[in-house]
């Protein structure tokens, strides 16, 4: 896995560890770390979690295939490939999924195209459609893999982030209804 650096003022190499630590402290000085993403709390049982995770997957799934057969017909390669979801639960459990687009949901792949290990937090505050899963990404709030190492799949991103406005804006609210009222 590829490690990004960060640098302060100083030139001097942090450490992932260290760069967390500096965030935290800024977060408690302003009084509003517990409203970050990564400190949510999971608000329903996992089985509904899993379930929604699914959901959001075939979602994705149905999306991008659209997408492809029409005015991003250039992502065309995308069909075929696979993205994997690895979410670590406060329990230490993981929900594995993966999708092959244009098939679904398949068999669980830790070697698929793009591969993202995220906290059930993070991804949980995004299926509720409070924040958009690109924060993941640029948001230094999930961990990534490429398969193979030396190609980017920049289609995969590049789909997600659009997804995740359409998830957020109209899909969301279905889904907090269908998962979130079948908990209590």
């Amino acid at each position: 896995m590829q490690r990004v650096w960060f640098y302060c003022w100083n030139a001097e190499r942090l450490t992932d560890e260290q760069i967390k630590k500096v965030v935290d402290s800024f977060y408690d000085v302003y009084g509003n770390k517990l409203e970050c993403i990564s400190y949510k709390e999971l608000e329903i049982a996992a089985s509904n979690f899993e379930e929604w995770i699914e959901f959001f997957l075939m979602e994705f799934d149905a999306f991008t295939c659209k997408r492809v057969g029409g005015p991003d017909s250039h992502y065309s390669e995308l069909i075929g490939k696979e993205f994997s979801l690895e979410v670590t639960l406060s329990s230490n459990e993981k929900i594995c999924k993966t999708i092959k687009f244009g098939e679904g949901l398949v068999i669980w792949n830790e070697k698929a195209n793009k591969v993202c290990y995220v906290g059930e937090s993070a991804l949980f505050t995004i299926l509720k459609g409070e924040a958009l899963f690109e924060d993941l990404y640029t948001g230094y709030n999930a961990e990534w893999a490429r398969n193979p190492v030396e190609i980017y799949n920049r289609d995969i991103v590049m789909m997600i982030v659009m997804f995740s406005y359409i998830y957020k804006n109209r899909i969301s609210t279905v889904a907090k209804d269908m998962f979130q009222t079948s908990n209590q």
